[in-house]
């Protein structure tokens, strides 16, 4: 599980670390539909070579996607995985270790993080 875990957050906070370098969020379409644009003014994406549908649902889906939302977003995500790992892992130690064999001296009475106090089998 915690190859997995590393691998969801390493994406995640690549992620962030796009959404940080970004123009600032909050973005909104223009007017006509055909222009991203930062709260301050700031053109972030143009769809001149779209037009039509595709050039609105472009433009709404670049403004949907702001920094502010995104990061939002990441740390939710890593609020939920977090908390996965809390519950179907437990504590030894200083650090998350996989309940039950995580260990040739793990001990079953060792304090559990999972709501139900008890250990994998």
């Amino acid at each position: 599980m915690t190859d997995l875990a590393d691998f969801l957050r390493a994406r995640l906070l690549e992620r962030r670390a796009l959404a940080e370098a970004a123009s600032p969020g909050l973005w909104s379409v223009n007017a006509e539909s055909d222009e991203v644009v930062a709260i301050d003014g700031i053109t972030v994406a143009d769809g001149f070579a779209l037009s039509g549908r595709q050039l609105r649902a472009t433009t709404a889906h670049i403004a949907a996607n702001d920094p502010k939302y995104v990061l939002a977003d990441i740390d939710a995500k890593l609020a939920l995985l977090d908390d996965f790992l809390a519950e179907y892992h437990h504590v030894c130690g200083d650090k998350l270790s996989a309940a039950c064999g995580c260990s040739p001296s793990h001990s079953p009475n060792t304090r559990s993080t999972r709501q139900d106090g008890g250990h994998e089998r």
